[in-house]
């Protein structure tokens, strides 16, 4: 990493431990409690139908709860993925409707795909969740404030170890060089099969090192989720609205 890069990393941690600090983790959350003794593995841009079912069982296997920012599109398109989900007792957060760049959407224009994808969550799940990562982890104060209006617990990361961008192996060879420690946030995506492929190594080095996992729930001090109870599979979507103000029945539709 180039020194301006760690300069510029350094400056982010900075900031957002000053905000977590000033604000509190029903705010505002980058990292978990020192005193935890756990991580939290937490996972954005699904529910993919293939990779993030074969994710759930390896979480299962090792009887390992996690946390999850859906796009509402992506939810809207594989409703079964998202009741899984929570069936399996993970947590779900919200992670945008469309998942655009942060540079073309309003402050008032995210908070209404936030609505969007929250609604939706609720009603394939019975529950709603107030927990939001915004896409790319891209925010301005405007964003920011417009969030805490509604409701909104924003969740960042302290750990990144860019599964998006990389392969199996050189995932495998960042948590070797980067074993995780208590109170760690970890990004990972369950739209690539990268994070599945290293779990099983990643989670019995943190056991073997006397840690354990948690939810974001367990954090924030939210309830943790139910199982979603007997619902008609396929049914009805509710209508919803793009950006541009288009309305849509949200079956088939990928992100833009």
């Amino acid at each position: 990493m180039l020194a301006n890069e760690v300069e510029s990393s350094r400056w982010k941690k900075f900031l957002k431990s000053v905000l977590a600090g000033a604000v509190g983790p029903g705010r505002f959350l980058w990292r978990g409690p020192l005193s935890s003794q756990a991580i939290c593995l937490t996972f954005d841009d699904g529910p993919d139908p293939t990779d993030t079912p074969r994710l759930l069982d390896v979480l299962g296997k090792y009887q390992v709860r996690a946390s999850f920012f859906l796009i509402g599109a992506r939810a809207a398109q594989h409703p079964n993925v998202v009741r899984r989900l929570v069936d399996a007792g993970h947590v779900i957060g919200n992670h945008s409707y469309w998942h655009n760049s942060p540079a073309k959407v309003s402050a008032r224009a995210l908070v209404e795909e936030v609505r969007q994808t929250r609604e939706l969550l609720a009603d394939l799940t019975g529950k709603a969740t107030n927990l939001f990562r915004p896409p790319f982890g891209a925010l301005t104060i405007a964003k920011l404030a417009s969030l805490w209006r509604a409701g909104q617990t924003v969740v960042h990361w302290n750990r990144n170890p860019g599964d998006a961008c990389s392969s199996a192996g050189m995932l495998d060879e960042w948590f070797r060089d980067r074993p995780p420690q208590t109170g760690d946030l970890v990004l990972l995506h369950d739209n690539h099969p990268h994070a599945r492929i290293v779990l099983p190594s990643v989670i019995e080095s943190v056991r073997g090192r006397g840690l354990e996992f948690a939810t974001l729930a367990e954090w924030t001090g939210l309830p943790m989720p139910e199982a979603c109870g007997k619902r008609e599979i396929g049914g009805d979507l509710p209508r919803m609205r793009s950006t541009s103000g288009e309305e849509v029945r949200e079956r088939g539709r990928e992100p833009r």
